[in-house]
């Protein structure tokens, strides 16, 4: 669970805040750290997930919930808005759901957040969870970690080119990865009718 201190927002003058978190040295990016990562990212929820909490959750390519998990955005409650997470959310959900969302403030169980495209996985409880979240981690490690990795940072890249340079950019993304020591070796067992060993690089 992932909580701002209201206390904080509480005054216009900062005198007065009574918060006793101290402020950040610069502006919190959460929310972008994921895209640097480029790496397969697994959330694990087995509880509630509240506010801010959800930045941690849209950063995750893999979102394994159990049937006790919801999430719940109150920031309009308390007459503030949740936009950075509106701007995390409109990555993984339509934009009317999550205005909606934003605006209304109800919670979303984790069903209804599986029909959405919040959670990827639903289980019904944490023996389950564990089981889940092996057979993801299993997969994920019987395929290339290089080419897992330029295909991240690919579909990052993306972000910021328009429908025209995107063909352009993934060409060139395409003819680095097939540089990699891990290209030539799955090519080279593909041949062999062996099973590839990746190195990672």
């Amino acid at each position: 669970m992932c909580w701002s201190d209201l206390k904080s927002f509480g005054s216009g003058n900062e005198s007065e805040a009574l918060s006793t978190i101290p402020p950040p040295p610069q502006q919190p990016i959460i929310g972008d750290l994921f895209a640097q990562l480029h790496k397969p990212c697994i959330a694990r929820l087995h509880a509630p997930v509240y506010a801010g909490g959800l930045l941690l959750v849209c950063g995750c390519l893999y979102v394994v919930a159990t049937e006790a998990t919801f999430f719940d955005l109150p920031e309009v409650k308390r007459g503030l808005f949740p936009m950075q997470v509106m701007q995390s959310l409109l990555q993984v959900m339509p934009a009317r759901r999550v205005l909606d969302w934003c605006i209304r403030a109800r919670r979303l169980y984790a069903p209804e957040a599986l029909r959405e495209g919040l959670v990827t996985h639903l289980v019904a409880n944490d023996t389950e969870l564990d089981t889940t979240i092996d057979g993801i981690c299993s997969d994920i490690c019987q395929n290339s970690p290089t080419a897992i990795r330029m295909g991240l940072k690919a579909y990052d890249g993306l972000r910021s080119r328009t429908a025209a340079e995107a063909h352009a950019y993934l060409s060139d993304m395409l003819l680095q990865t097939l540089q990699t020591q891990d290209a030539i070796e799955g090519i080279k067992a593909f041949q062999q009718k062996r099973s590839p060993v990746w190195t990672g690089k």
